[in-house]
């Protein structure tokens, strides 16, 4: 009997509210110029607005008016060099594709030193990064307002679409988050296949992560999307392998030399990882990766992305993906945006 598998995706982003707008629109798709794969979470913005962010597939929407139509669209990811491009120059009635160059350095090739007078390491980099999270993040209660979207796709199907305009409550970085929120706003699209079933919860025998246990819980997709945070909850188990950020990351993990980026004006330690001891039975593999973006002047942590595959002789297969960033805004990191997708499977749905 063949299972079928399905994506979740979760997108809770906190730096813009989708537009609403019977202005002129402009749609497109950004991809890295050196392998054509397409970069999600682009901000994207003119000095007229504060901008959208691409989604999970390099796609964006940019509504614009009379008084815009003379300025330019920038579009900034850190990793990458920053592009503009006239509004004249964007097509109004079919995609857009903008191609963004990577932009990292060797740390040989720019002179960098630590405090103590030496090219730092990675692991102390990290080490560094992780012990300044309570004093680079707020002690104070915080509200966001933002949009979060969740739908699953199946093959080319995308199914269950909802979105929502949501107001989050953090009561700060040294109290654990209760993952409060209020719904302000919420819909499902029309253009979406709607199937309930497949939003019960799991049990790992009809509704299962291949490879994984599944959390055995009854929340909502928006409090397990926060949980996995391991730079907001950094002292508890958030993720597979990342497990404690604070006591297991980095023994859980080989870190490879620290190269350095720059997002306005700002430079930034990226630094890949892969897990330290893949977990094999047979010819199955389970193996993880991913890349931390760090400040250089007060190590708080930018960016984070991490993903996990398995391997099935010469198969691969990728069971999830994190993606999260954090805006730096008056020495204190506040959530931009937080992602995350996984894999799973179903059997005896009607």
């Amino acid at each position: 009997m063949t299972v079928p598998a399905w994506l979740l995706i979760c997108v809770l982003s906190l730096s813009s509210l989708p537009a609403f707008s019977q202005d002129q629109e402009i749609q497109g798709r950004i991809f890295d110029e050196s392998n054509n794969k397409p970069i999600s979470f682009v901000h994207v913005y003119s000095h007229a607005a504060k901008g959208v962010t691409s989604d999970e597939t390099g796609f964006f929407r940019y509504h614009i008016n009379e008084a815009q139509s003379s300025d330019s669209l920038y579009f900034s990811c850190i990793g990458y060099a920053s592009v503009s491009v006239a509004f004249s120059d964007l097509e109004k009635h079919r995609l857009d594709s903008i191609f963004l160059a990577p932009r990292l350095f060797r740390l040989d090739e720019i002179h960098v030193e630590s405090k103590k007078g030496k090219t730092p390491k990675s692991k102390q980099i990290i080490k560094t990064a992780i012990a300044a999270i309570p004093e680079n993040h707020p002690a104070f209660p915080v509200k966001y307002k933002g949009y979060y979207r969740e739908y699953i796709k199946h093959e080319e199907d995308n199914i269950n679409l909802l979105e929502s305009i949501i107001e989050l409550s953090d009561s700060g970085i040294n109290h654990q988050d209760n993952f409060a929120a209020g719904l302000l706003f919420k819909r499902s699209s029309p253009d979406f296949k709607m199937n309930p079933g497949l939003m019960r919860p799991y049990d790992n025998e009809n509704k299962f992560i291949p490879y994984l246990a599944a959390p055995n819980t009854t929340a909502n997709e928006l409090v397990l999307l926060r949980s996995h945070d391991p730079v907001r909850n950094f002292d508890q188990n958030t993720l597979y392998h990342i497990d404690n950020l604070q006591s297991k990351f980095i023994k859980n993990h080989e870190f490879f030399p620290p190269q350095l980026t720059y997002l306005d004006e700002l430079a930034y330690y990226a630094i890949s990882f892969i897990d330290k001891k893949p977990i094999k039975k047979g010819d199955k593999e389970l193996v993880t990766e991913g890349t931390i973006f760090i400040n250089t002047s007060d190590y708080g942590i930018k960016k984070l992305t991490y993903a996990g595959f398995a391997r099935e002789g010469d198969n691969w297969l990728k069971l999830f993906g994190l993606n999260l960033e954090y805006e730096l805004k008056e020495q204190d990191y506040y959530l931009n945006y937080l992602s995350f997708n996984n894999l799973f499977m179903t059997r005896n749905f009607s």
